[in-house]
């Protein structure tokens, strides 16, 4: 992995004055990384699509703890293939962990989506976007089933 990856996520995107800019834009850091041009994916990014903490701002007519800045991205869902890429903090076991978990993709406890994690410049995760649930288990489970499957992928 590049010794120069910069800091960790959350990732935020800033006026020239160096305030917070806005908060459902992508991080120009995301739009140029290498792994992302290299792909075609970088023009492709469309939206946040997790948010990591609150940031306890103020702003007239919204509780403080709901602004929140995304490190999950996706392409635009309407696009044939639609992917997801989070960006990884390496300061934390997370790397590790997503290493083992993608070497580890036919264990039948193991519910990771198949995913690639990038080696060059700031680890990322690169995965199919899932925005239907239907998708995991298209009307074949009970409630208490799917929603066992999405706690599992969440906790990844």
């Amino acid at each position: 992995m590049s010794s120069n990856i910069g800091p960790s996520p959350p990732w935020f995107v800033l006026r020239p004055d160096g305030s917070l800019g806005d908060m459902s834009a992508i991080p120009d850091r995301l739009l140029r990384h290498p792994e992302l041009e290299q792909r075609g994916l970088a023009s492709k990014l469309y939206q946040p699509i997790k948010a990591v903490r609150p940031l306890h701002l103020w702003v007239p007519g919204v509780a403080a703890d709901t602004i929140e800045q995304g490190c999950v991205y996706s392409t635009d869902p309407e696009t044939d293939p639609a992917y997801a890429v989070k960006i990884l903090d390496p300061n934390t076991e997370e790397v590790v962990i997503q290493e083992r978990l993608l070497r580890e993709l036919g264990r039948p406890n193991n519910h990771t989506l198949p995913s690639e994690m990038t080696v060059t410049g700031h680890p990322l995760l690169i995965m199919p976007l899932v925005d239907d649930v239907d998708y995991i288990h298209p009307g074949k489970e009970s409630l208490s089933v799917l929603l066992d499957v999405m706690f599992q992928i969440v906790e990844v």
